[in-house]
């Protein structure tokens, strides 16, 4: 294969740009999260010219893209142990994300804030099929998870939809499902 002669008789620089966004995203609701590419160097094809980079300064301007803002989230502790080692292991810079980590509310234990009992992991199913989650539920309970079942024609009736993203609301049966599986209150507007 021969050199494309666009590109090495060009006399701009290569890469274009030395830093590019390659990744943009959230983890666990407010974490920003960006993914850079980086090229230390530049090199002009025509000339053979090769600069090095000996530093950089990168400044990013971060805006929410969800303008209602996103809840507060509640989790516990126990829980938030995990997400947080998940996180340091999605970055690079760990030692900064203490000063942009958005922190969820911490609590000690499930309380229900709704008309349906409260769990930690909850099962959704028809009233019909409730004794066929009967061995899985011991089998958690030993595990010492607390778990419960919440029938789904409950949800339906107990709940009109899912208010947590105000201006976003949902009114049919997953909004009032998405309501219901989270009696403790997950997510909170401010």
């Amino acid at each position: 294969m021969n050199p494309d002669p666009n590109i090495y008789n060009s006399e701009n620089a290569w890469p274009a740009e030395p830093i590019k966004v390659v990744h943009q995203g959230y983890f666990d609701g407010g974490n920003n999260i960006v993914t850079l590419e980086i090229c230390p160097f530049e090199y002009f094809p025509s000339t053979g010219q090769l600069n090095f980079f000996t530093s950089m300064d990168i400044s990013l301007a971060l805006t929410s893209g969800y303008s209602n803002g996103i809840g507060k989230i509640n989790r516990l502790s126990k829980n938030q142990i995990i997400y947080d080692e998940i996180l340091s292991g999605l970055v690079e810079n760990k030692q900064d994300i203490i000063l942009y980590k958005s922190s969820p509310n911490i609590i000690e234990s499930i309380t229900s804030t709704g008309q349906l009992p409260s769990y930690e992991y909850i099962v959704i199913t028809p009233a019909e099929y409730v004794s066929s989650f009967t061995a899985f539920i011991e089998w958690k309970t030993k595990k010492g998870i607390n778990i419960g079942i919440v029938i789904k024609e409950d949800i339906l009736n107990n709940y009109s939809g899912d208010e947590i993203f105000p201006g976003d609301e949902i009114y049919d049966d997953a909004g009032k499902i998405k309501k219901g599986a989270a009696p403790t209150r997950l997510f909170e507007n401010s």
